[in-house]
């Protein structure tokens, strides 16, 4: 537990400020070395006669154990420092023997404390909120440095006083993750080692880092209550004290852990405190009163009574002169806060604090640091790892997201932009996060629900829809697959548990008696702390063990608001005192009693810690590419996942989530805090999502019967959107910098869609023919509603209620218009003809018609109505009860249905029975704009129907006279793509563009999935497939398809296209292309030198490769020649190669295709296209075409010896035979395009007198090869199936006519 301080500190100066010192106290210690030497001795921290005492026994370690031999001889000792117990209770101590320093713990004053070595009996508090539960000290003293463990906070603590730091950054937390009892503790200045033991119940482990706590490792585990450590600086071991049973055992092992043995076992003894000096145990024992030293050499132990010793040292120069000058840099690091952890305050009042964890055993008042200004926050939640802090803001309506990584420096002052993750309209009561999966969980105590949404906010799924009456707190335990949450319900208040994974709901079995507010779980002990109005209450997650609530004293109990697990406290607020701590360790009962206020605030309205103990570590299948997972991830014990869906899909087997549609008969309902658009079948109860990506706030939708796409208006991106009911061909049609569209009518015959921006009361009209729109309402006398257009009749009808200037207005104007009137508008389509058809009291909302009726909502009067639009008649349909809240309408079969802002179900009524009921299960969360379709023609008015009235034909049309009227919806969409982070699906050359159409828009984090033309890959992948991300307004990886073979296409397309491959590669047939024209020459053979010696006693060269087109065609290679014969020339469909010669008797090799023989050395010859000659020993009278008539147009002749290319077998020497010549292949193949075929290309035979010629593969495209390959001049010998005159067609069967010179060929 010991480090002896070596600093070469001359003048310390120590300045208290409000932050880390108790009170304002300046002290300069002066330390000279040449003035004042400190004297070698043992020193003690005790209790005696009702003091705390440092006593110094002033003699060296190894004096002192001689002097206890003779019982007659006494030790000399002197007090330095004294205090009054009840102040002051020291227990550790350590000692800087250079400047003359001892260090102390105090644990009731609750400081770490210095004091002088010279006997002032004065003392000082250098560090002010350490627990009672602190136990170890160690002082480094090379860097100026002090450690301490505390078990309250699971941590272990440095104070570096270099003069660096300010106010609390003196002092950081060194090792505070996977701590669960600290205990003792030492340091190895030189080897830069800290060594602590750590126990959980009995057990405990010996752990080492570097002094900054890193490179963490645990040398032992399993051990018995291991306490203080210390090191032997001279044999490099460190040793520790561990409690087995009665016995207190001191166990030793080298610094890396090896050699480890029990250095001495005393019986019925407990010890607390050890050091080492040369060999030398120095034990404290402080219910015997006696400081116990044991020899380890010669295994002797003698006793010292000293009244109640705890913590002892050795003091002496030998320490610090057994060891080498460290070298490692004195720097201070700068404390990361988000590492230290702090509590995380919000108020009603708007502001965002912090508070440093070791606040809550400050002895002083302490002040929170605020960090930020946010507005009706109502709950907090942490994602510790992430450094995200979510919160609820009841202002925006929404879940959003800081980043507090701006936290991690004192220094840093920029804050982080607040992330919006999921708009939720009712009153977020509490939030919890599933730190491993990211998803975050929320009560909502307006509809009564708990859900759960992605971190990204990109899913939403409903946890528990049903038979949740009052939520209020909610936490999660992802290891255990827990969700707890509070229900306040008057007649029943309860916690409820849900498993995540099986979604099995139950009660915890708790007897309440008083409505449960706060809820929190100390993951150390896996133990649920929860209030119940002003009592604190505890039991285990199943509800056992719960043992009698903490219930305060005082006439008027305070409710706990809120409540959280600070290590070894218990921190939270109320409606009066403000924030309040107490240690939940001690005895529970009394909790509240011996509970103290932090702060005085009555707004802070919620708190978190923020620290990894909050979150513990484990497995986590979810980090990785989501779990494999569509939507949400649930991490499983044993580094398992699983897969669950967002509210409207259901799982496949594979994991994968999916979501069914029908074509007809059916409903669709927008749900806002789902992000969605769910389809409901006229037959079902059941909702299915459509599956669309990156939807924010939608408002309402509708549906085109012509083109089957739906199109839906989202205020959140401020945009409008179409795709399929599959959610394919998903792209932004609409968006304005002045216009947030939000209610949507539709006129499908004119392919007209109309859009009601109900913040600036404007109504627009969008031609999908020419893609151009144009405002044609502006109202300042009314606040729009709602939209519909009556197709038969080509008029457009508004709900609305009297705008603030129309009030006003009419006041000034002695008019009597209440603030509750409204009327239904009907205009033309261009927005002419604007006029009143009814005025009522209320607020008219949802429209939809059918013939001559107008079914309205009254909102204000809760009724759903009908208005004969001939006559003009309105009359009540349904009188709807008290609590709705009727907003959207929409007319399916025999039956009205309608949205209820206040409810997460759908209702229904039938027209002729007039019976409200509920169609389909509260799995929604608040449904908005609704629409359907039929395929009964008795619904064609609401969605078809011919008009040509108005001028609607002539609206927003090409070459109509109001077309210069009308803008371009493009280039309003491209004024805003930028900002909003849209990107445009660009036209990719070789490419196609498979999710959707080139030009379409499409929000940022959108994926796009390109396919390459054949032959085409991906720039610089040369993959053929890829996707491209948009990422606010730029593609990432931009989509290019380069040409990717190693071949190169010549000709045109004119005459055709041919490639002539010399290596073997892929061939990708390209577009359009159903046949080619293949031709192939196999490798030609080796030729043999006589002597086999000189081919290291081979006795055949090597054979030539055969050349193949995939499965449809090959040419054989020729065989190598022997050391007495030529070889075989290869297959060929067309010619055999010819073979090899004796070379002796002035014969070569033999030629590709052969057709002829010379009668000149009678030298293979060939006139058939590519086919190359066979090679010639030199001084041979060679053929007189041995340079063009022995080889076929385009073959490329050898040099000197070496065989023609392609398919030439190689010559013979000294007698040894030549190479057969290649083969000759010649086919028309039938083919698909894009099809990929593999292509090899025979090389010539390698072990060879000269080089055999190599292979070819010539395809062609577009025509014959005759007619796209370039022709020679002249026109060479016509070859079989070669026909240079022929006008057959490339799909014609070529005739079997011999070669013109005929006589050499071979048919197969």
């Amino acid at each position: 537990m010991k480090t002896h301080y070596s600093s070469c500190l001359f003048f310390m100066l120590i300045t208290v400020t409000s932050n880390v010192f108790q009170g304002t106290v300046s002290m300069v210690m002066s330390v000279r070395r040449d003035m004042t030497t400190p004297r070698d001795a043992v020193a003690l921290v005790m209790r005696a006669r009702n003091e705390s005492r440092l006593r110094l026994l002033l003699q060296k370690p190894d004096d002192l154990f001689d002097l206890l031999a003779s019982p007659s001889s006494g030790s000399q000792n002197r007090d330095v420092v004294q205090g009054d117990e009840t102040s002051h209770l020291w227990v550790a101590v350590d000692g800087d023997y250079d400047s003359g320093l001892f260090y102390l713990l105090d644990r009731e004053a609750q400081c770490v404390t210095v004091v002088d070595q010279e006997g002032t009996n004065q003392f000082y508090c250098i560090y002010s909120g350490i627990s009672r539960k602190a136990q170890s000290l160690a002082v480094n003293w090379v860097e100026d440095a002090v450690y301490w463990t505390d078990a309250a906070y699971d941590a272990i603590f440095e104070y570096k006083a270099t003069g660096r730091c300010r106010e609390d950054g003196c002092v950081r937390t060194i090792v505070s993750t996977d701590l669960d009892t600290p205990t003792g503790l030492a340091v190895h200045p030189h080897r830069d080692f800290l060594f602590w033991t750590d126990v959980r119940g009995s057990v405990g482990k010996l752990h080492r880092s570097n002094l900054g706590g890193g490179a963490r490792i645990v040398l032992f585990e399993q051990l018995s209550q291991p306490s203080a450590v210390a090191i032997d600086y001279r044999a490099e071991r460190v040793y520790w004290l561990a409690q087995t049973g009665d016995n207190s055992v001191v166990e030793t092992c080298n610094l890396n852990g090896g050699d480890r043995y029990s250095a001495v076992v005393l019986i019925h003894s407990r010890l607390f405190d050890l050091d080492v000096f040369n060999g030398l145990l120095l034990m404290t024992e402080p219910h015997k009163g006696e400081l116990v030293i044991h020899d380890v050499t010669s295994n002797v132990t003698r006793r010292l009574w000293a009244a109640g010793p705890y913590g002892v040292c050795v003091y002496s120069a030998d320490m610090q002169n057994s060891v080498l000058q460290n070298q490692r840099t004195m720097l201070h690091e700068e404390k990361d806060r988000l590492q230290e952890g702090f509590l995380v305050l919000v108020s009603e009042q708007g502001s965002l604090s912090m508070l440093d964890k070791t606040a809550v055993t400050a002895t002083r008042e302490v002040t929170a640091r605020q960090i930020g200004s946010l507005d009706g926050v109502t709950a907090i939640a942490a994602d510790v790892t992430k450094k995200f802090l979510y919160f609820f803001e009841r202002t925006d309506g929404a879940i959003e997201r800081l980043n507090l990584q701006f936290l991690s420096s004192a220094n840093s002052t920029s804050r982080s932009e607040v992330k919006v993750i999921s708009k939720v309209p009712g009153i977020v009561a509490g939030m919890a996060v599933d730190w491993l999966s990211g998803t975050i969980y929320w009560t909502d105590r307006h509809f009564n629900r708990v859900a759960a949404v992605t971190e990204d906010g990109s899913h939403v799924r409903c946890m528990a829809c049903r038979d949740v009456d009052q939520p209020r707190d909610i936490v999660v335990h992802p290891i255990r697959n827990f969700l707890f949450w509070a229900d306040v319900d008057g007649e029943n208040p309860r916690i409820e548990r849900l498993n995540i994974r099986t979604l099995e709901r139950q009660e915890i079995p708790l007897k309440m008696n008083n409505r449960p507010l706060a809820l929190t779980i100390d993951f150390k002990d896996d133990m649920l702390y929860w209030s119940e109005g002003p009592a604190l209450c505890r039991a285990d997650l199943e509800g056992r063990g719960s043992e009698p609530c903490s219930v305060p004293s005082g006439l008027i109990p305070l409710a706990i608001k809120s409540l959280d697990i600070l290590h070894d406290f218990l921190v939270w607020t109320d409606f009066r005192e403000g924030i309040n701590v107490s240690d939940k360790e001690d005895n529970f009962d009394a909790v509240l009693e011996n509970s103290r206020v932090l702060v005085h605030d009555e707004f802070y309205s919620d708190l978190l810690y923020f620290h990894p103990s909050r979150q513990p570590s484990d497995l986590n299948p979810c980090a990785l590419n989501n779990g494999g997972c569509d939507h949400f991830c649930i991490p499983i014990s044993g580094g398992v996942s699983q897969c669950a869906c967002a509210t409207g899909y259901w799982k496949r087997r594979n994991g994968s989530c999916a979501s069914g549609f029908v074509e007809e008969d059916f409903v669709l309902v927008v749900d806002p805090v789902l992000n969605g658009i769910y389809q409901q079948f006229l037959y079902l109860t059941d909702f299915y999502a459509i599956p669309l990506k990156h939807v924010q706030r939608p408002s309402d939708v509708i549906f085109d019967r012509n083109t089957r796409k739906l199109y839906w208006s989202d205020v959140g991106l401020q945009a409008i959107s179409r795709a399929y009911l599959n959610g394919s061909q998903q792209e932004i049609i609409f968006a304005h910098s002045e216009i947030v569209a939000d209610k949507l009518a539709f006129n499908e015959e004119e392919q007209f869609l109309l859009f009601l921006d109900t913040t600036k009361q404007k109504v627009g009209v969008i031609s999908l023919e020419t893609m151009t729109y144009k405002i044609i309402v502006h109202s300042f006398l009314h606040v729009f509603h709602h939209i519909l257009v009556d197709v038969a009749n080509s008029q457009v009808y508004l709900s609305a209620s009297p705008s603030e200037e129309n009030l006003s207005s009419s006041y000034l104007h002695g008019d009597e218009l209440s603030n509750d009137a409204g009327s239904i508008l009907r205009c033309d389509v261009n927005g002419d003809n604007m006029t009143e058809v009814m005025t009522t009291d209320g607020e008219p909302r949802g429209l939809v018609v059918s013939g001559d009726a107008l079914y309205w909502i009254n909102a204000g009067s809760r009724t759903l109505n009908i208005l004969n639009i001939s006559t003009g008649i309105t009359s009540r349909l349904v009188q709807l009860p008290d609590w709705s809240k009727p907003d959207d309408i929409t007319l399916l079969g025999d039956y009205i249905y309608w949205t209820d802002i206040e409810k997460s179900t759908l209702f229904r009524v039938n027209i002729e029975e007039k019976e409200v009921d509920e169609s389909g299960e509260s799995v929604l969360y608040q449904l908005s704009g609704i629409t359907s379709t039929t395929h009964s023609s008795t619904n064609l008015s609401l969605q078809g129907g011919s008009s040509r009235s108005h001028g609607s034909r002539d609206l927003c049309r090409h070459n109509a006279v109001s077309q210069s009227q009308c803008l371009s919806v493009y280039d309003a969409v491209e004024t805003v793509r930028r900002r909003k982070g849209f990107c445009r699906v660009p036209t990719v050359a070789n490419g196609h563009v498979l999710t959707i159409n080139p030009g379409a828009y499409v929000t940022s984090d959108d994926v796009m999935r390109v396919k390459c033309k054949p032959g085409f890959g991906e720039r610089g992948t040369r993959n053929i497939s890829f996707t491209a991300v948009c990422q606010e307004g730029i593609w990432i990886h931009n989509p290019f398809c380069d040409w990717m073979m190693t071949y190169n296409i010549s000709g045109n397309r004119y005459q055709g296209y041919y490639v002539v491959m010399v290596s073997s590669t892929n061939f990708v047939i390209p577009e359009g292309v159903t046949h080619i024209d293949a031709l192939a020459i196999g490798g030609g053979g080796g030729g043999m030198h006589a002597c086999s010696a000189r081919f290291n006693d081979v006795t055949r060269a090597g054979n030539g490769g055969m050349s193949r087109v995939g499965r449809y065609l090959r040419a054989g290679g020729g065989r190598g020649g022997t050391l007495h014969s030529g070889g075989r020339g290869g297959f060929g469909t067309v010619f055999f190669g010819g073979p090899g010669e004796i070379s002796s008797r002035c014969l070569g090799g033999g030629a590709a295709g052969q057709t002829t023989w010379s009668r000149d050395c009678r030298l293979g010859s060939t006139s058939c296209p590519f086919c190359g000659a066979g090679g010639a020993p030199t001084g041979c009278s060679l053929c007189h075409s041995r340079d063009g008539g022995c080889r076929g147009p385009w073959a490329l002749p050898g040099q000197g010896i070496s065989a023609d290319s392609f398919g030439g077998g190689a010559t013979g020497w000294s007698g040894g035979g030549g190479g057969g010549g290649g083969g000759y292949s010649r086919r028309i193949i039938d083919v698909t395009p894009g099809e990929m075929i593999p292509v090899a290309v025979g090389r010539g035979g390698r072990l060879s007198v000269g080089r055999a010629g190599g292979g070819v593969v010539v395809l062609g495209w577009g025509g014959r090869l005759e007619d796209v390959l370039p022709r020679p001049d002249p026109l060479p010998v016509t070859c079989r199936h070669f026909n240079w005159t022929s006008d057959v067609n490339a799909d014609h069967d070529y005739d079997m006519e011999s070669c013109r010179h005929g006589g050499g060929d071979r048919d197969p």
